[in-house]
């Protein structure tokens, strides 16, 4: 039963990302995408999701389930059907309010959940060309981009996660660990781990993406 541990966290934070994102409060929909996101209903807010934990989502983004391993994925096959319905409901809420950018950045991490990964990516193309949030959009779209098996894809996510380090040093931690993963994909794996291990040394304890630089170490060695 280890593996569902895993996937429960994912379930709860998809379902904190849904509540921020899809509830009809103003100042929601203005808040930052969570960390570790997943999916859940997003009419009302579930039991044992309070305010603080809403207002205190850091700034980072990761992809929904790519922390989630093969296994972890095996025995999460309710999580599926839920980011189904989170599609739909995101799909409206950006017809609806198309200038809210946290919200088309859940739905571009959503699509590339459910096996839609080059819709996600001409999504967030697009988002970036308004030049709103950069760095931010840089970061989840070089993750999106990471998971190609194309060469121009893959160094094209290179250059975003350099663009976002520069235009905001908050990045760099998970810009660091989507760095690696790229390497992975081009098959360097040697790199990849003298990046996360670099990182480690530079970013500060208090970064959401250490815990999962550590992780990609573990299972990468």
């Amino acid at each position: 039963m280890k593996f569902l541990a895993p996937v429960i966290a994912v379930v709860v934070c998809l379902v904190v990302a849904a509540f921020i994102f899809l509830s009809g409060d103003d100042t929601a929909s203005k808040a930052p995408p969570v960390a570790s996101s997943v999916t859940e209903s997003p009419v009302a807010a579930p039991a044992g999701v309070t305010s603080d934990m809403i207002s205190t989502a850091p700034r980072t983004i990761t992809p929904l389930l790519s922390s989630v391993t093969s296994a972890d994925k095996a025995g999460a096959g309710q999580v599926a059907p839920m980011l189904a319905d989170l599609v739909g409901r995101l799909e409206a809420k950006v017809k609806t309010d198309p200038a809210n950018v946290n919200n088309q950045i859940l739905l571009a991490q959503t699509y590339s959940e459910l096996g839609r990964t080059d819709e996600g990516i001409a999504m967030l193309r697009k988002v970036a060309l308004t030049k709103v949030e950069t760095p931010r959009v840089n970061v989840v779209l070089a993750s999106l981009l990471s998971k190609s098996d194309k060469p121009e894809d893959l160094a094209a996510a290179l250059k975003l996660l350099d663009d976002a380090t520069k235009a905001d040093a908050g990045q760099a931690g998970i810009a660091e660990l989507y760095r690696g993963r790229v390497y992975i994909a081009q098959g360097k794996k040697d790199v990849a781990i003298k990046t996360w291990k670099a990182a480690l040394k530079k970013i500060p304890a208090t970064d959401n993406a250490r815990a999962q630089l550590e992780e990609e170490l573990v299972k990468t060695k």
